[in-house]
């Protein structure tokens, strides 16, 4: 699979950028209260997920959600494109000690260096809004083949306040990496093509965040185009 490049790829591998992401976005009250509506969305949906289950969380960013699953009784891979965001990372989580915790690595998420269905799900949060949509389907494909069963997935769907609040963001500051919502056929249409079946959804405050984050399962006896296919006996 190619190695695509995107503007988000490359836009958190700065020191002061990762040490100061957490309090930039989740310091002030509104982003406390965010940032707790979004885990509540995350526990509600990891419900279907087997505790003591496996996940890989892809992109991991800070870590900020690796010790809720881990004190749900997961066990946690945690992977990013950023080796700044998993030194943090993996500081966060040691400090705490976690026997749940099985590593970091860096990885791209077009091309993983697992086997096919190494985990029970895979965490993807604040990601595919970030990306242009020729590499959505690459990554959510790659998804589908690591995982055994589940994916948790966030995107920014449309809407007119999505689409108001994403032209305020450009008119105040242009050089904001601009996130890239779908509509909820759109959304459902792209899993779907990855061959993942959306089961629940949650919206995180309609009136303050576009997001949404969905439970998709992987769609039994579909042949994923990377599996290798043996050739019939003569």
């Amino acid at each position: 699979m190619n190695n695509l490049s995107y503007e988000a790829k490359y836009g958190y591998r700065k020191t002061n950028t990762v040490n100061e992401y957490d309090k930039v976005r989740f310091s002030s009250l509104k982003g406390k209260f965010y940032a707790r509506l979004q885990r509540n969305a995350i526990k509600v949906l990891m419900k279907a997920v087997p505790k003591g289950s496996t996940i890989l969380d892809m992109p991991c960013g800070t870590g900020r959600l690796d010790s809720l699953l881990m004190n749900e009784g997961y066990k946690i891979l945690v992977a990013d494109v950023s080796y700044e965001m998993l030194k943090h990372t993996k500081l966060r989580i040691q400090k705490k000690h976690c026997p749940s915790f099985w590593g970091a690595l860096a990885l791209d998420g077009c091309a993983m260096p697992f086997c096919s269905n190494s985990f029970s799900c895979v965490l993807t949060i604040k990601l595919m809004h970030l990306i242009p949509d020729s590499t959505k389907l690459s990554i959510a494909e790659e998804i589908n083949r690591v995982t055994s069963r589940f994916l948790i997935v966030s995107f920014s769907y449309d809407s007119f306040f999505a689409k108001f609040k994403r032209f305020s963001k450009r008119f105040i500051s242009p050089k904001t990496i601009q996130e890239k919502s779908l509509s909820l056929a759109d959304i459902s249409e792209l899993l779907g093509n990855a061959g993942l079946i959306i089961k629940k959804k949650r919206y995180i405050f309609r009136l303050y965040s576009e997001e949404i984050i969905v439970l998709a399962e992987k769609r039994p006896n579909r042949k994923n185009r990377y599996d290798v296919i043996p050739e019939p006996a003569v």
